[in-house]
């Protein structure tokens, strides 16, 4: 969960992939490596700095916080220990500002596409170039 996730959903699977998607954010567990939970601590304290920034600039723009995961117990105090969090309602033609948007250290960004089309749209939109795939992608 290191890497950057900006989901972009189909529109005809969204309320039941997102639903899932936050029950198993729920789940999740922040901790220390010896604690053996679902993630660890980021890099260090100007990552988890950069991470909670993005998080309030979602909130702060009126996006969704679908489901924040947990911090393990006895987590030491200076940590760099972010909670997982899932954040949707990133609407069509909305300009995400720059940094956000961008999931981290165990954040992930849910987008909806209309098709395969729109999603290549949105992507060469991101990147300024477009998508690799040329087929619509599937997953299991």
């Amino acid at each position: 969960m290191q890497r950057r996730s900006r989901v972009l959903i189909q529109d005809s699977i969204y309320d039941s992939f997102t639903a899932d998607l936050a029950r198993r954010f729920r789940a999740l567990r922040v901790g220390a490596a010896a604690q053996d939970l679902d993630l660890g601590p980021v890099v260090n304290a100007q990552q988890k700095k950069r991470i909670e920034s993005y998080v309030d600039i979602a909130r702060r723009d009126g996006l969704t916080i679908l489901a924040e995961g947990e911090l393990g117990t006895n987590v030491p105090a200076n940590g760099s220990y972010v909670k997982p969090t899932l954040i949707g309602g990133v609407r069509r033609h909305e300009a995400v500002r720059p940094g956000a948007g961008e999931g981290h250290g165990g954040t992930a960004w849910l987008r909806c596409a209309e098709d395969h089309h729109h999603q290549a749209r949105l992507i060469t939109r991101y990147r300024g170039r477009p998508p690799r795939n040329g087929r619509p992608l599937t997953s299991g």
